[in-house]
Formats: C-alpha cells, sequence, structure tokens
C-alpha cells in the first residue's frame, strides 16, 4: 500500500464538508472527544475520497477518518469541482489526506452540532500536484 500523500492548502480552511449530522458518532472518535464532554475544537488528517460508485451522487467526495469511518461529505457544488481532480492524484500518488478543522457542542442531552472545514487549495491549484 502508498504512504499517504497529504494535500497541504492554504492555511485558511476554505473548503466546507456537509452532512455531518449523519456522522457524529464517528466524528466524535476520529477527534477523540467523548459524547458527553459538551465541546469540540480540533484538526486532524482526514482521508478525501472521490466515490464513483456512489448510489446516490457518482461525483461525491467523502471524508474519512484514519479507520475509514465516513465523516462527512463536500457539497456537491465542490465535490463536482474536485472529484476528477483527486481521482486522477489517488492514482498517481495513493490515498489522499488533508487537515481538516472541527468544532462544535452538544452533548448532555443537547444534539451535536458539528463543523469541518478542509484545507485543500483550489481544485486548479490541485491538478498540478
Amino acid at each position: 500500500m502508498a504512504d499517504p500523500f497529504v494535500i497541504s492548502g492554504p492555511g485558511r480552511f476554505p473548503v466546507p464538508a456537509v452532512g455531518t449530522s449523519n456522522y457524529v458518532p464517528a466524528l466524535l472518535a476520529a477527534a477523540g472527544v467523548e459524547e458527553g464532554s459538551g465541546q469540540l475544537d480540533a484538526e486532524l488528517l482526514v482521508r478525501i475520497a472521490a466515490e464513483p460508485e456512489n448510489p446516490h451522487d457518482p461525483r461525491a467526495v467523502a471524508l474519512r477518518s484514519a479507520s475509514g469511518a465516513t465523516l462527512a461529505y463536500l457539497p456537491r457544488e465542490d465535490a463536482t469541482d474536485y472529484h476528477d481532480v483527486l481521482l486522477a492524484l489517488e492514482a498517481r500518488h495513493g490515498p489522499l489526506f488533508a487537515t481538516a478543522r472541527m468544532g462544535g457542542s452538544g452533548g448532555g442531552g443537547r444534539p451535536w452540532r458539528i463543523g469541518v472545514r478542509l484545507d485543500l487549495p483550489g481544485p486548479r491549484a490541485l491538478s498540478q500536484l
């Protein structure tokens, strides 16, 4: 298996993720946060994986934890821009990773609200890697 290829972004975390409410347990586990802790503030490497076999959207791009658990997805408009570039990069470099910033609160009877943003360069800059 190839070594992970870490994509360095501009340091501004410009790319949002969606669907986090569907993956709260996986997000908390990936960040090492207990359900009842109340706060989440973490940065970690996540795998970015284009999903051409996704039955709901063949241009979907998933964010996954080191254990392979789905954490979120890129919004459809961003996934459309990134999908083919990520597939080409993965074919050349193997698994792709980027830094994600996660923040939120919840627990103690309140639902978790978690935001995730990725530190990725734009698709055109990525295609140059």
